[in-house]
């Protein structure tokens, strides 16, 4: 089932790495828009679990080769993951609702009760992203950032503006694009999540795209293969329909997730070292390692996919259509 190919050395020389060793200073949240990104982070691991939502807000977990439903009606967005517990913000009855912690088991078959830590019902808008490093919450919005302290409930708003692509948090620092009316278009600017102050990284347009041996990784917009949103030091390159892999110098394709449309374009989200993906049209069965049984493949499902470094496919569900999609 797979194929080797060197593709696009140029790659090479358009990501920015550290030659340092160090590991990651967490948390590391990665929101990208770019690249077939989802458009909010909806799936996390912790002790070897995978857990997921689906396009119709159900929550399953999926360990040692089981996928279990956990919840139904899950609505919710912004979902990551600190220590040993899920932060997700809600809706509620079809409003907004508010920013909440859930235990998470260690055998992945429950979820502890949730426990609402701000409220949002009264908000005017949905924030972009929601995080916390423990102490505070952050929301992110197209005008700024609000901190609140976990401890008192101080909050502090930053105010900026900033467009879709980067939206990278590694290492109290947020790194995001420069909104599209700005003399310099999508050029890369951070944010110290400690003060609010407000660096330029590098004056060409280029995103953050994830974090390795310690440091941000910069892709300019001339790179190809396109690398997809990643963290915790493994990377997935997409060449059009094509999703590969990397061992040292060499890129390895890993299989193909079928594109139609603007509107149903598969989607892409990096949890721990693995790759999820969601697409409306089946990959080709011969490249699914493990396939669940009783899924039927066909144009009428929503697929989700898990991907590992080591380029093994696991079709995780095939959800029927329950609606029209356009």
């Amino acid at each position: 089932m797979k194929k080797a190919a060197l593709l696009f050395l140029a790659l090479l020389s358009a990501l920015s790495l550290s030659a340092c060793n160090g590991a990651a200073k967490g948390p590391v949240y990665n929101f990208s828009s770019a690249n077939g990104a989802a458009f909010t982070p909806y799936a996390v691991e912790y002790e070897d679990t995978l857990y997921f939502t689906t396009f119709y807000d159900e929550l399953y977990s999926y360990r040692d080769g089981a996928v279990t439903l956990l919840e139904t009606e899950f609505d919710v967005w912004s979902m990551t993951l600190w220590e040993d517990a899920l932060y997700y913000c809600a809706n509620k009855d079809w409003e907004l609702d508010g920013f909440y912690r859930r235990t998470l088991s260690e055998d992945g078959l429950s979820l502890g009760e949730p426990e609402k830590l701000y409220d949002l019902s009264g908000s005017e808008s949905y924030p972009n992203a929601a995080w916390t490093d423990g102490k505070h919450i952050f929301f992110l919005n197209y005008d700024g950032l609000l901190r609140v302290n976990l401890s008192d409930g101080t909050e502090t708003l930053w105010n900026f503006q900033w467009a879709s692509g980067s939206l990278l948090v590694y290492d109290h620092t947020l790194y995001l694009n420069a909104p599209r009316n700005d003399p310099n278009p999508y050029h890369l600017f951070a944010v110290d999540l400690d003060n609010g102050e407000i660096e330029t990284v590098t004056e060409e347009s280029a995103r953050a795209m994830g974090v390795q041996d310690g440091k941000p990784v910069i892709l300019y917009s001339n790179a190809a293969p396109r690398t997809l949103p990643f963290t915790d030091g493994f990377s997935y390159y997409l060449d059009g329909t094509e999703v590969y892999t990397k061992e040292g110098e060499e890129y390895i394709y890993a299989c193909t997730i079928p594109i139609q449309g603007s509107l149903l374009d598969p989607q892409f989200l990096t949890v721990g070292d693995n790759l999820l993906m969601r697409s409306f049209y089946p990959a080709d069965l011969s490249e699914i390692d493990h396939n669940l049984p009783g899924s039927d493949m066909t144009d009428t499902k929503i697929y989700q996919y898990l991907l590992t470094p080591d380029g093994e496919l696991t079709l995780l569900l095939a959800d029927d259509v329950r609606f029209p999609l356009a």
